[in-house]
Formats: C-alpha cells, sequence, structure tokens
C-alpha cells in the first residue's frame, strides 16, 4: 500500500512539471513570429513586383496573381488550370500583399520553387 501511495505522488508531481510547456510556447511563439515576418517579406516582394508569382514542383503548376482595380485589390490564385479568387480588398493593396505572400511562403514550405 505505501508503495502505491509513494508511486501516484511521483506521477502527480512529473505531471505537474510545466517547464518543459515554458520553453514549448516561447519555441512556438518564435516560429509563428519567424513564419510572419517570412510571409511579410515576400508580401513586399509581390506588392512591389506587381507581377504574377509562378511555382511549380515536379511538374505541378500554381499561380498567385493580385489584380488592382478601382474598388482595390484581389488575389487570384490558379491551381491546376483552375482559377479562383481567394481573397480581395477594398482599400488599398495592402491586404492582397499580405495575402499573396501567405500562400507563397505556404507553398515554397511544401517544396514548391516560385519565381
Amino acid at each position: 500500500m505505501r508503495y502505491l501511495v509513494m508511486l501516484a505522488l511521483a506521477f502527480t508531481l512529473g505531471a505537474c512539471s510545466s517547464s518543459k510547456k515554458k520553453m514549448a510556447d516561447k519555441d512556438g511563439k518564435a516560429k509563428t513570429e519567424k513564419t510572419a515576418d517570412k510571409a511579410k517579406k515576400k508580401a513586399e516582394t509581390a506588392k512591389a513586383s506587381g507581377d504574377a508569382v509562378k511555382c511549380e514542383v515536379d511538374g505541378f503548376k500554381r499561380e498567385i496573381a493580385i489584380m488592382k482595380n478601382s474598388e482595390g485589390c484581389t488575389v487570384q490564385y490558379t491551381k491546376d488550370g483552375v482559377m479562383s479568387e481567394v481573397a480581395n480588398g477594398s482599400a488599398g493593396s495592402d491586404h492582397c500583399s499580405t495575402v499573396a505572400g501567405k500562400i507563397r511562403s505556404n507553398l515554397e514550405d511544401n517544396g514548391f520553387k516560385c519565381q
């Protein structure tokens, strides 16, 4: 009986340890910040060029285009030859550039080469 109580106490104390959880939170937050910075830089590149970004891997092609219009902008994403509008903005093109940058970042993280 004494061993069972000691074993239960040991498990309880071990489960309450949170130092690893805190480190995971810090690492997770740092990774999220790095990903956001990466997407922002790519968005700025897309905004500056104004051209469509073409991505490819193993014969699979994707295209991301920011279309500016009088009402703001739209982001068009083409996959397997099928174009769809994935985002739009009504005041400038900052939102569209951010979305396009995130899409490009996701594609590159999955092995696509974008130009």
